[in-house]
């Protein structure tokens, strides 16, 4: 079921980015280690269920014929490598964190896009009180896994 939401919520972000992709590879983010589809787990996990999830992902879209996957760092590091990342130029596409810095910093900053048309299009999708979470300013910048049925 998890492993259901986590693709759906991709689909979701894709669907967003999928116009900008001039290359078949698409780009996820994760500003620390714990911004991962198994967040805290031993590494051969976050392996299995990220490439798992990379290859039900690629087979439904057949577009995107490589995905990588960038997470690195401490939390409290976060802002300051998506920032790093993004003046580099380094290619970000989808970026997999918790609420609070799309609150806090990512929204605000204008790092990121809202992506209220999309979360539209899948609104029954969502339990209650999930995609408020991610409401700034009366805009949606993000979803999340697990809430998606």
């Amino acid at each position: 079921m998890r492993q259901q939401s986590i693709f759906a919520t991709l689909a979701l972000t894709t669907a967003l980015i999928a116009p900008q992709l001039s290359a078949k590879e698409l780009h996820v983010f994760g500003p620390s280690t714990w911004d991962t589809f198994a967040a805290g787990s031993p590494e051969e996990v976050v392996k299995k269920v990220t490439d798992d999830l990379d290859a039900k992902f690629m087979a439904k879209f057949p577009e995107v014929t490589k995905i990588s996957h960038d997470a690195r760092g401490t939390v409290s590091d976060g802002l300051s490598r998506l920032r790093n990342a993004q003046l580099a130029g380094d290619p970000i596409d989808v970026i997999v964190c918790a609420a609070n810095p799309v609150n806090t910093s990512y929204a605000r900053l204008g790092l990121i896009r809202p992506v209220d048309a999309l979360v539209e299009h899948m609104k029954g999708r969502f339990t209650p009180g999930s995609v408020e979470n991610f409401t700034v300013g009366g805009k949606i910048w993000g979803s999340r896994f697990q809430p998606l049925t």
